[in-house]
C-alpha cells in the first residue's frame, strides 16, 4: 500500500498524514551494522536503511532477526529477482532502543516514546516522524554517498493487551477497523511522494539528497516487503480499489500517469511499446483489468495476478517487471520534446500538440503553463504515450507553456529531460513561437482542424482549474 496524496489545480503534493514528532536523536543510535552485496560494476547500488522503531533493549534479538528478513527476502524471494537483475543492494541496521515496547495501532492514538513517533492517523494510516528517519538516514550514510537510497522503519507495534481500548480516542466504529496490531497496513512513500513532501522548487526543483523512497513496515507479517519496496524504490503504483465501486475523481489522474503500472485508458496504450506481447496482431491489448491506484474504477492495470495486486504472493506482472528492468536507466538524461503546435481552440480551450525527443517513449510528460511573473499557474502530468491534451483556456495575457519528458522516479532530476517552452499569449490574437528563445509569429485566433484530440482525457482538472479560465465566457463554455 502506497501513501496516496490529493491533487489540486497545480497538482502540488502534499503529505496525507500529520507528521508525529518523536524526540529522536542521533546520539540515540546503539549500534549500526553494514552488511553489503558484493558490487557489479554494470548494475547501480541501492541502499537499504533498516531502523528499530518499538523494539526494547529486552527484544533487540527480535528486532535483528526481522532486519535480516528484511534482507532475505529482496536476495533470495522469486519476486524479488527481476530487482537483483538491475540492482546489487547494500543494508545499513540501525538500532535504536525505544522506552516504550511497541507503538500504538489503534486510529487516532498519539505516538508514544518511540525513536521514529510511529502511530495510526484518524483517516487509518500508518505514520512516523519523518524529519526523525531522515536525520538518521543522514547520519549513518558515509559521507559523499551517491546511492539511491530506501529508508525502511521496521515497526513493533504495542500488543492487543498492552495498547487496550481506554488509550485510543473516541472514533466512530467505521472510522477504526483496527480490531488487533495485526489489521495494521505497511505504507509507503513512492520516489514521486518523497521527492513532493520534501519540497518541490519547481517541477525541477531539488531532491532530497538521494533518498528516494520510505517504508513503513510492521514486522508481524512481512511478506509484503517486496511489495512495498516496488513501490518506494520503483515507483510502482497498488493495482487493487480499497472500494470496488469507487470512481476515480477527475482530479486525481493526473497522478496516475506517474505511475507507469496504472493507466486511465482501458486500451492499455501506455504499454504497446513497453510490453509489446500484450497485444495481438490487431493492435488491441489482449486482456485488461480495472481497478489500481485504490479505485475500483476509471484505473487499468495488465494483469489479472501481480505482486503490486496480491502483495504477499504473487510475481511481478510482465509490465511491473519491464518497468524494474527499464529502471537501470534512471539518471540518464531524457531528450527534450518539442512542440508541435499550441493553438486555441473551438470551445475556448488550448490545444497542445508535441512528440517526443526520441523514439523512447517516457513515462510521462509533465505540463505547465506559466505567466508572464514565472508563476505557474496551471500544471498536470499525462502519461507517455499521449503526445496531445487540451489545456483549459486561461485569462487573458501572455504566457509560456512548457512539456518535460520523465521516467518512473522524479526524485532524481536527471530522470526527466530539460523542459520544451513556448510562448502563448491569450487574448485577440494567439502567439505560437518554435521555442523560448526564438521570435514569435502573431496569427488570428482559429481552430486547427487537422488537430486530434485524444479521448478520455480531460483539460478540465478541478473546480480550482475552471476559476483560471475566462470569466467573460459562459459558464457553460468553461
Amino acid at each position: 500500500m502506497r501513501r496516496t496524496v490529493a491533487a489540486l489545480l497545480v497538482f502540488t503534493f502534499l503529505p496525507a498524514v500529520a507528521r508525529a514528532q518523536s524526540n529522536f536523536h542521533t546520539d540515540d543510535i546503539a549500534d549500526v551494522r553494514h552488511d553489503d552485496d558484493p558490487d557489479d560494476p554494470k548494475k547501480p547500488v541501492t541502499e537499504v536503511v533498516v531502523m528499530s522503531e518499538g523494539y526494547t533493549k529486552a527484544n533487540e534479538a527480535l528486532f535483528w532477526e526481522r532486519a535480516h528478513q528484511i534482507a532475505k527476502s529482496l536476495r533470495e524471494d522469486q519476486a524479488s529477482s527481476v530487482m537483483r537483475e538491475v540492482t546489487t543492494f547494500h543494508f545499513t541496521y540501525v538500532w535504536v532502543p525505544s522506552k516504550d515496547n511497541g507503538a500504538p495501532w489503534r486510529n487516532g492514538e498519539e505516538a508514544g516514546d518511540t525513536p521514529f513517533g510511529a502511530h495510526i492517523t484518524k483517516d487509518g494510516s500508518l505514520a512516523t516522524d519523518d524529519g526523525a528517519v531522515d536525520r538518521a538516514v543522514k547520519h549513518v550514510m558515509p559521507e559523499g554517498n551517491t546511492n539511491r537510497t530506501v529508508s525502511v522503519v521496521l515497526i513493533h507495534l504495542l500488543s492487543k493487551r498492552a495498547d487496550h481500548a481506554a488509550n485510543a480516542p473516541k472514533v466512530k466504529k467505521e472510522d477504526d477497523p483496527n480490531t488487533g496490531p495485526s489489521d495494521v497496513r505497511d505504507i509507503s512513500d513512492t520516489p514521486e511522494d518523497l521527492f513532493r513532501s520534501l519540497g518541490d522548487r519547481g517541477h525541477l526543483g531539488h531532491s532530497h539528497g538521494v533518498e528516494i523512497g520510505r517504508v513503513r513496515q510492521v514486522d508481524i507479517d512481512m511478506r509484503a516487503f517486496v511489495h512495498e519496496f516496488g513501490h518506494a524504490r520503483f515507483g510502482l503504483d497498488d493495482e487493487y480499489a480499497n472500494d470496488p465501486d469507487e470512481v476515480i475523481p477527475e482530479k486525481e489522474k493526473a497522478g496516475v500517469a506517474q505511475f507507469p503500472n496504472s493507466s486511465i485508458d482501458p486500451t492499455g496504450a501506455r504499454w504497446k511499446k513497453l510490453v509489446p506481447e500484450l497485444f495481438d496482431g490487431s493492435g488491441k491489448i489482449k486482456q485488461i483489468f480495472e481497478g489500481g491506484s485504490g479505485y475500483g474504477k476509471g484505473v487499468w492495470h495488465a494483469s489479472h495476478l501481480c505482486r503490486m495486486n496480491q502483495s504477499r504472493t504473487e510475481d511481478f506482472c510482465p509490465v511491473c517487471k519491464a518497468i524494474i528492468r527499464g529502471s537501470i536507466h534512471d539518471g540518464e538524461l531524457l531528450p527534450a520534446p518539442a512542440w508541435v503546435s499550441v493553438k486555441d481552440a473551438k470551445d475556448g480551450s488550448v490545444a497542445l500538440q508535441w512528440k517526443a525527443g526520441s523514439k523512447e517513449q517516457p513515462n510521462s510528460f509533465h505540463l505547465a503553463l506559466t505567466d508572464a511573473t514565472g508563476k505557474v499557474v496551471w500544471k498536470t502530468d499525462v502519461e507517455g504515450h499521449v503526445t496531445s491534451f487540451d489545456m483549459p483556456a486561461p485569462k487573458p495575457g501572455p504566457y509560456t507553456v512548457s512539456v518535460t519528458a520523465q521516467r518512473v522516479s522524479i526524485a532524481d532530476p536527471a530522470n526527466v529531460s530539460k523542459p520544451a517552452a513556448t510562448k502563448y499569449f491569450k487574448g485577440r490574437e494567439a502567439v505560437v513561437a518554435r521555442d523560448d528563445h526564438e521570435s514569435t509569429d502573431k496569427r488570428p485566433v482559429g481552430v486547427d482542424r487537422g488537430f486530434s484530440r485524444t479521448s478520455g482525457l480531460s483539460g478540465k482538472i478541478n473546480e480550482r482549474t475552471r476559476d483560471a479560465v475566462d470569466p467573460d465566457r459562459d459558464p457553460k463554455d468553461r
